[in-house]
């Protein structure tokens, strides 16, 4: 993948993942995600990655995933019922050669 004023491409790995509170309250929520390879490096999620690789992805997913956000912009709450699912885009730059893909 290419971001905005790379002059070549770099790698970059990411997931989307599905939240639904499907509780009777609103709850409180705290994104953080980190990536450890078996190499024991670990890798914060969206560490060093520019806006541009994220609006790639969600391009990418548009027709899927609609309302998909970025880890960062996911905000702090989980609103109940099935109408305020989530979907997240977690996004880690390329990390360790020595590890297993």
């Amino acid at each position: 993948m290419q971001a905005g004023g790379e002059k070549k491409p770099k790698r970059y790995w990411y997931t989307i993942i599905t939240l639904t509170n499907k509780t009777s309250h609103d709850v409180d929520f705290y994104p953080k995600c980190e990536l450890m390879t078996d190499t024991f490096e670990i890798t914060p999620a969206g560490k060093g990655t520019p806006a541009s690789v994220f609006e790639q992805i969600k391009k990418r997913h548009q027709r899927k995933f609609p309302f998909l956000e970025s880890l960062e912009n996911a905000g702090n709450k989980i609103l109940q019922g099935e109408d305020n699912t989530k979907d997240i885009a977690i996004i880690w730059p390329d990390f360790d050669a020595k590890a297993k893909v």
